[in-house]
């Protein structure tokens, strides 16, 4: 029997063939014969008959025959302890300790007073990192995470001790090794080695070998006519010499002119040559010949020999595949020669180990062969062909480092490719002409009912007019996927799609292309860097498609340009209709981001498609560490972005309140913070004694009786007082309220521990780092959240009686409250990486934010919270970001001609820094009532309404971004990383950051100098009134004068461009160093008011 799939794309074929029977071997070898004539190629198994000499079938030579192999992989470090006793451990890591010795400190022992249990097993907050840095830690085996634990203080590194395990070597985020336990570790030093990794081969071939196959039985003696890329002799007398002549032609797709020089490695008793020995080419696309000769000395009994011609340039040295030589029927560079006699010979070869880079290349110095085809993607595989090289090892065997392997080519927003590579070959290439950066690949993190109403959207008004809404445009969400069937992207009543979009919908686990219509139009999965990283998807408890099976994508989705939904709630609470700020927009989502992150060279992919397929916005709810420009992945791509005419909305991270948590901060994107809405979902806890405070929950059930407080030692053992997995012990939390602090674990799941634990409610406790947030959970159990000052109040109550009781009462959706009021986990400023502008640029409603939920993701995301929803409520700048990603969509489709930074200056001006009493934003990470600054808010809370008629805008041009790479000081070579263009910075021309043409101000005098003055120019475009006059108003910081040149500007016509001067001086005297003022700078003009804030910090 056989199976033929022939599969039929765009005019492209390839045909799969499995299931061969020896009755139809001729019959497929026919038929696909007919098939290469069409320029379908068909692929075949080799058959399951091995290790049987003769057993290959499906051996027609235009057929590409496959066999199989395994691999047999050990990933061994070494522990060197101070005393010199060694040990043997596991772990997949590539870090290279600077140090041959670090002193090694146990856990248990440098954990905060109270907390060594915990520490044993290095959990998060356990241990005190001044104990910890520049320190290895020896760590119990817990749960998993240690190593970022440790990482994160401060720590070189981690042991794991551990009694199991030790045959599943763990991928680590820091230099580790796990080890079976022992008494003797706990000495001052020790050496980590490099992990190695010894490759097996099971066949005669090199393992690893993208050519491996026996698709071809040639004739034993006389001339080969066809032009294979591999040769192959059989012997057939064991007592005369076999003789075999081949004939190849090649074309030329690399360098010209160029000279390639032969290379022979014949096995013993075979004599090899190759006429000519050298192959000259003068331009591109010319062909040559060349013929070889073997000839083979009588073989005794059966064996398998083989040997290898190599074709070497002075530039390039590959070992097999490489598209600078090409056959008429495929590419390769390397020819293989067998001399067949039945049975095969062992080879070995070593591997070492690898890690995704995202390589970043000059366009401009592509040969002209590429360039006139139109296609990079020839180019970075003839580079990655390339750099593959022989090396000798001790017993001067040759061996090979390892293929690289090839994960995505970039082509639209940025140049080059993410590769798996071993660090021989990044040296390698690193000396390739058109080389510019090679950067290892990191993980990134993820970081609406009464939405629009808060933010003055009103249907059949304003912005939410027919006519606005009637524009198409393409809103791009990278992120978790999304949930296809869910009622907030249907397209009842929708226009067909837009002619100008390129992009599709891919198949993959339960997604195929029926999944898309008129208002999903397109979705795709980005997942080859994950899998180098983590392995393959575990299709048991993520989707390997678009699907969404975490909610976060379906949730932002909905947020930027959800559909309008009545009767939209969570079990009754938010109830309204819910709608995206676009919410006609057309949405297309990219999968970048599964259960253990995101990676860069997806996130890059996903970029560079978007861009390409035709979207307008790109949402990004994630982001990393901040770093700078030129080796930020998310900063490299939306400035390609941006050049292309797309918005770039990214999150600005949940960081706070701590300073320069702020991510995101390359100021072509629009960085957004997190608000609250007037929107809460309040309860009321009520203590034995009387005294009452207020908190907040998503629990809709009714309010519990006054029931037993415990907490800490009185719920259980070590972790008890966070209520982590295993703490709590029922006898002593049955039918009790446990008080549970935040922190080591999630809020829910700690709700879910009280509940196996028998307990019947729960109170949150704020640390002093949440302050006074309060967090509106979907609690599987009778629970609340409170404030910082009310946990300390509990606590005080319950350390004043043995029979402390409280009660819960749920009061369900309130509106009015003082909003907004920045979120306390929203990241701060100043940027650690472009201190000359303020980030984050606006905030947004991103807290208890209600929007679309897969049916199938429980609310919480905890296995055993079997409840089903289709809308959820969550926080986060993950949710603040797409109502900027919308808002962007809505001023798009309104001025159509407007430029990325022309959008972001009109929603940063028309900002708000004032609640809806009148007072000043406030700080719910503040301890006390302070107001919040533009380091936590940026320009204000965005105003959608006052945004689309600004009055004046800041624009900025390309022009103005590569000034400012020069301010910076960046070289040639890093401006092109970001900007794919040859810039030679001015000499005679003075530049300096702070002249960027930003809608705000960050100023930055030296602490220890008494008189600072900064001069910056400013120009503004005039789109509101043709004849118009604004003059200025100024909120100066305080120890700061604002000097303005000229005081008023005159504008004639729309269009027109006028700019001014502004020179701050230090005022004052010296700053206290590290300190920050705060004001603004106000252009007014009758009904228009273009705000732009002002930060001064003493350095």
């Amino acid at each position: 029997m056989m199976v033929l799939v022939l599969l039929l794309k765009n005019g492209k074929a390839l045909a799969a063939t499995t299931l061969i029977s020896q009755d139809a071997t001729n019959a497929l070898a026919i038929g696909a014969f007919h098939a290469m004539k069409k320029g379908i190629i068909t692929v075949a198994s080799g058959g399951n008959d091995g290790p049987s000499s003769g057993s290959v079938a499906n051996h027609a030579p235009w057929i590409l025959t496959v066999a199989a192999s395994g691999i047999n992989r050990e990933f061994r470090s070494k522990v060197e302890l101070g005393n010199g006793k060694i040990f043997s451990g596991v772990g997949v890591n590539t870090f290279k300790p600077k140090e041959k010795s670090y002193p090694l400190v146990n856990g248990a022992e440098a954990g905060y007073y109270g907390r060594q249990d915990s520490a044993r097993f290095c959990d998060a907050g356990s241990l005190d990192p001044n104990k910890v840095k520049g320190k290895l830690v020896l760590c119990e085996l817990g749960d998993w995470g240690a190593d970022s634990v440790v990482k994160g203080i401060g720590g070189k590194g981690i042991i794991l001790e551990s009694q199991q395990y030790l045959d599943a070597a763990q991928i680590f985020m820091a230099p580790a090794t796990m080890v079976n336990a022992t008494p003797d570790v706990a000495a001052p030093g020790i050496d980590i080695l490099a992990s190695y990794t010894p490759l097996r081969s099971l066949t005669g071939l090199k393992a690893g070998s993208k050519s491996i196959n026996c698709s071809s039985l040639l004739p034993g003696l006389g001339y080969d006519a066809l032009n294979y890329p591999t040769m192959q002799l059989n012997v057939r007398n064991e007592h005369e010499p076999t003789m075999g002549v081949f004939t190849r032609t090649v074309t030329n797709v690399g360098p010209s002119p160029s000279i390639y020089k032969a290379t022979i490695k014949a096995p013993e008793g075979v004599e090899i040559q190759v006429k000519p020995t050298s192959l000259s080419f003068s331009v591109a696309a010319q062909k040559r010949s060349f013929k070889v000769v073997v000839k083979a000395k009588p073989l005794s009994g059966p064996q398998i020999l083989s040997g290898s011609l190599v074709w070497k340039s002075k530039l390039h040295v590959p070992k097999y595949f490489s598209t600078f030589l090409q056959f008429t029927a495929t590419m390769i560079f390397r020819i293989s020669l067998l001399l067949l006699a039945f049975m095969a010979a062992k080879a070995s070869a070593a591997s070492i180990d690898k890690q995704t880079y995202i390589i970043h290349m000059d366009k401009n110095k592509m040969p002209a062969l590429y360039d006139s085809l139109g296609n990079s993607r020839q180019w970075y595989e003839s580079v990655i062909d390339s750099i593959t090289q022989f090396s000798s090892q001790e017993q001067e065997e040759e061996q090979e480092t390892g293929f690289p392997q090839l994960l995505y080519t970039y082509e639209t927003v940025t140049s080059g490719f993410a590769a798996k590579l071993s660090t021989k070959q990044v040296e390698a290439l690193s000396q390739f002409d058109g080389f510019l950066s090679a950067i290892p690949d990191g993980m990134l993190t993820l970081h609406t009912t009464h939405s629009p109403q808060f933010l003055g959207l009103q249907s059949g008004k304003g912005l939410w007019n027919a006519q606005n809404l009637a524009s198409d445009v393409i809103v791009g969400i990278l992120d978790t996927g999304i949930w296809p069937e869910h009622v907030s992207f249907q397209d009842s009543g929708m226009s067909a799609v837009p002619l100008k979009w390129k992009g599709k919908c891919e198949s993959g686990t339960k997604f195929s292309p029926s999944n898309c219509n008129k208002k999903l139009i397109g979705a795709r999965a980005f997942f080859k860097g994950y899998e180098s990283v983590a392995g393959r998807i575990n299709e048991t408890i993520d989707y390997r498609s678009p699907r969404d099976s975490q909610g976060h994508g379906t949730h932002t989705a909905a947020t930027a340009a959800g559909n309008l939904v009545d009767k939209a709630s969570f079990y009754g609470l938010a109830n309204g209709s819910a709608a995206g700020m676009k919410y006609t927009a057309r949405i297309a989502a990219y999968k970048v981001c599964w259960t253990s992150g995101c990676t860069n060279s997806d996130l890059l992919a996903a970029i560079d498609q978007a861009v390409a397929d035709g979207v307008d916005v790109l949402s990004l709810s994630l982001g990393g560490v901040a770093k700078p420009f030129y080796s930020d992945s998310v900063a490299i791509a939306s400035f390609g972005a941006i050049q292309k005419g797309v918005f770039v909305s990214c999150s600005a991270g949940n960081s706070g309140p701590s300073i320069s948590s702020v991510d995101n901060n390359a100021p072509w994107i629009m960085t957004v913070a997190a608000s609250y809405t007037d929107r809460r979902f309040p309860t009321t806890v009520k203590l034995g004694k009387g005294q009452t405070f207020e908190g907040a929950s998503l629990y809709t059930g009714k309010a519990t009786a006054q029931l037993p407080l415990v907490h800490a030692g009185t719920a259980g053992g070590e972790g008890a007082e966070y209520c982590i997995s295993g703490s709590l012990k029922k006898k002593l939390v049955k039918g009790k309220m446990v008080v549970c602090m935040r922190g080591m674990n999630g809020r829910a799941q700690k709700g879910e521990q009280v509940k196996l634990a028998g307990g019947t409610g729960m109170l949150l406790i704020n640390t002093e780092t949440g302050g006074e947030e309060l967090f509106a959970d979907a609690h599987v159990l009778p629970a609340t959240s409170l404030g910082a000052s009310a946990g300390i109040a509990v606590k005080e109550y319950m350390n004043s009686t043995k029979r402390a009781t409280a009660s819960i009462a749920f009061k369900g959706t309130v509106y009015g409250d003082p909003a907004p009021m920045l979120a306390a986990f929203s990241s701060r400023g100043p940027s650690s990486v472009g201190p000359d502008v303020i980030k984050p640029d606006v905030t947004a409603p991103g807290v208890n934010i209600l929007a679309a939920w897969p049916p199938m993701t429980s609310p919480t995301l905890l296995e055993s919270d079997k409840r089903s929803v289709l809308f959820n409520v969550i926080s986060g700048t993950s949710m603040s970001c797409p109502h900027v990603s919308g808002l962007a969509a809505l001023l798009k489709s309104v001025h159509k001609k407007w430029s990325p930074a022309a959008i972001k200056s009109a929603l940063m001006t028309t900002a708000y820094a004032t609640d809806n009493r009148g007072s000043p934003i406030a700080d719910a990470g503040s301890s006390n009532p302070a107001s919040a600054t533009p380091f936590a808010f940026g320009s204000g809370h965005v105003d959608p309404e006052r945004a689309s008629d600004p009055g004046l805008i800041y624009d900025i041009t390309i022009e103005d971004y590569l000034n400012y790479f020069c301010s910076l000081n960046y070289t040639s070579s890093q401006i092109a990383q970001v900007s794919r263009r040859n810039v030679t910075c001015p000499d005679n021309k003075a530049l300096q950051p702070g002249d960027l043409n930003y809608p705000s101000f960050a100023v930055n005098f030296e602490g220890n100098a008494r008189n600072n003055r900064v001069k910056y120019k400013r120009t503004l475009t005039n789109v509101g009134t043709a004849s118009s006059t604004y003059a200025v108003k100024v909120e100066e910081p305080n120890g700061v004068s604002v000097i303005l040149e000229p005081k008023s500007l005159s504008f004639e016509k729309l269009g027109q461009k006028l700019s001014y001067n502004v020179t701050f001086v230090s005022s004052g005297g010296k700053g206290r160093e590290g300190s920050s003022a705060f004001g603004s700078l106000v252009w007014l003009s009758g009904k228009y008011s273009v705000r732009s804030p002002i930060a001064v910090t003493w350095q």
